[in-house]
C-alpha cells in the first residue's frame, strides 16, 4: 500500500519550535512514535488512513491532534502544526479574599504547603529527572505548594559561593511542578548580604524574576525570606498585581507591615502545643489590616519530624490548625538542611498526618 510523507511540527505559544516532543499514534495499521528534532521536526511516512495523535514534551500541555478520542485522517502529503500551551498555565491562578484564598474559576482553596528551599537549586545543578522523585513523594502525601528559594547564599547547604536561579531555567522548572499539580511559592531574596547587598542590585534581581516569571499561573511570590535575617528592606520594593504576593516572612509582630496579598510567617518550635497553635493564627484573620490582619496568614516554617517531637499526631493537630485558617507548610530537615532530599519514614508519616490534619 502506498505512503505519503507527513511532516509534523512542534511548537510553543510564541511559535518556537520544541525539541524532544514525543509523538504517539495509534491507528489500524498499528502503534508508531516519534520525537521532534532540534527544530521541532519529526518526519513520517503514513499510510492514508485515521490516526489518533497525543504529543507531549517537558514543560508543556499534552495535546490531541484533534479533539480527545477523535481521529485525524491523513491521506496527502505535507505539514501538521502542533502548538502546545505551557504547562505553567495548567493551574488556576489563586487570589487572596479578605480571610482565605480563591481560584480563577471562584474555588476556596488552601495552602497545603511543604519547605523545599532548595529545590531549584537541585534543578538548575542535577536537571529535572533528578527532582522526579521527590516531587511524586510530596505529591504522594497531598501536597500542593511547594516553596523553594531563588538565590542562597555561600556557607550553608553545601554551597561554596553565592547562588541565584538562572532566569532562563524559571520557567521550565514552574512548567515541571505544574505538571505535578504543585503551586511554587519562590522566594526571590534570601542571603542578600552574600548574593546582592546593594539596594540597587536586589531590585534588578527581583524585577528580572518577575519580568520572566510572567502570565505563570502557578507562581506565586514571595519577595523574601525572614528580612531581618537576611538584610533587605521589604520598603525598598514595590507590590506586583498580576501575581499573588506577601513582601516578606517574619517572625511574629508584623513590623514588615504594610502587608501585600497576605503575610507568611516563621512560627515558634516549642513548646511543641505552642507550635501547634502557630499553624492558626487567627490574629491575622480578625485583627487591624495596618498591624496584624485582616488578610490570608500561611505559618511558613514550624517545628520539625525529630527535632521538637517524634509523634506524628502533632502535625495531625498542626494541620488541622491549619484547615481552622487558610493553611500552612510542612517544615523538615529534608526540605531545608537535606537539599529536598526523600523524607525518611519518620518525615513521610508526619508529613501524611500534617496534610491529613488539614484536609479533613
Amino acid at each position: 500500500m502506498s505512503t505519503v510523507q507527513v511532516l509534523f511540527h512542534v511548537q510553543d505559544p510564541n511559535a518556537h519550535p520544541i525539541s524532544g516532543a514525543l509523538i504517539r499514534a495509534q491507528s489500524d495499521h498499528g502503534p508508531w512514535q516519534g520525537v521532534t528534532n532540534h527544530v521541532g521536526d519529526f518526519s513520517a511516512n503514513l499510510t492514508p488512513g485515521e490516526y489518533y495523535i497525543t504529543v507531549t514534551a517537558d514543560g508543556f500541555q499534552p495535546r490531541d491532534i484533534e479533539a480527545p478520542g477523535v481521529p485525524a485522517k491523513i491521506g496527502n502529503p505535507g505539514t501538521i502544526t502542533i502548538g502546545l500551551n505551557d504547562a505553567t498555565t495548567a493551574l488556576p491562578r489563586i487570589h487572596a479574599g479578605r480571610w482565605d484564598f480563591i481560584t480563577d474559576d471562584g474555588v476556596r482553596t488552601r495552602i497545603v504547603g511543604s519547605t523545599e528551599l532548595m529545590l531549584a537549586y537541585r534543578y538548575d545543578q542535577e536537571g529535572p529527572d533528578a527532582i522526579r522523585a521527590v516531587l511524586r513523594e510530596r505529591q504522594t502525601c497531598g501536597f500542593t505548594n511547594l516553596r523553594v528559594l531563588w538565590q542562597k547564599g555561600r556557607g550553608s547547604n553545601g554551597l561554596t559561593s553565592p547562588w541565584s536561579m538562572p532566569l532562563e531555567k524559571l520557567r521550565p522548572f514552574l512548567a515541571q511542578l505544574a505538571e505535578y499539580g504543585f503551586y511554587c511559592e519562590g522566594v526571590i531574596l534570601a542571603d542578600c548580604q552574600d548574593v546582592n547587598p546593594s539596594v540597587a542590585a536586589q531590585q534588578g534581581r527581583v524585577n528580572a524574576v518577575r519580568q520572566t516569571t510572567v502570565g505563570i499561573t502557578n507562581n506565586i511570590e514571595e519577595l523574601g525570606n525572614e528580612y531581618q535575617k537576611n538584610f533587605f528592606d521589604p520598603k525598598n520594593f514595590t507590590q506586583p498585581f498580576d501575581r499573588l504576593a506577601a513582601n516578606a516572612s517574619a517572625v511574629e509582630g508584623g513590623e514588615d507591615a504594610p502587608y501585600w496579598d497576605f503575610f507568611c510567617f516563621s512560627g515558634r518550635r516549642s513548646p511543641v502545643q505552642a507550635a501547634i497553635r502557630e499553624y492558626g493564627p487567627v490574629e491575622f484573620l480578625y485583627g487591624d489590616r495596618a498591624t496584624w490582619g485582616g488578610l490570608p496568614a500561611i505559618c511558613d516554617e514550624g517545628f520539625k519530624p525529630g527535632q521538637q517531637s517524634s509523634d506524628p499526631r502533632d502535625w495531625e493537630r498542626a494541620g488541622a490548625q491549619a484547615r481552622s485558617c487558610n493553611g500552612g507548610r510542612f517544615h523538615s530537615d529534608a526540605g531545608t538542611a537535606g537539599n529536598s532530599r526523600l523524607f525518611v519514614p519518620l518525615e513521610f508519616a508526619c508529613a501524611t498526618a500534617f496534610v491529613q490534619g488539614m484536609i479533613g
